[in-house]
């Protein structure tokens, strides 16, 4: 049980949001090589490495949103910051 203390550290959408993913990439892949889907067969799922730009998506109850600050499940608040990007 001491393996997985930090799971209790962070909030549980974004662990089901990967979670649900996973399942529908699966989904699409068995789907494809079964010939149900009208495009052409996909890889299977790629697994993204500690490496790689690490992403978290947040549902409805797991964020709020307040004027300059979002508050985060098990995080809290954090301040926005906007940065346009200039074209020339």
């Amino acid at each position: 049980m001491e393996d997985r203390e930090w799971l209790s550290e962070v909030s549980v959408v974004p662990l089901q949001q990967s979670l649900n993913d996973l399942n529908q990439a699966y989904q699409n892949f068995f789907s494809s090589t079964k010939g149900q889907r009208k495009s052409q067969a996909i890889k299977p799922p790629k697994f993204k490495t500690r490496k790689s730009k690490q992403t978290a998506r947040f549902t409805l109850r797991g964020f709020k949103v307040h004027q300059d600050k979002v508050y985060l499940a098990k995080i809290g608040k954090l301040k926005v910051a906007c940065y346009a990007k200039t074209t020339q």
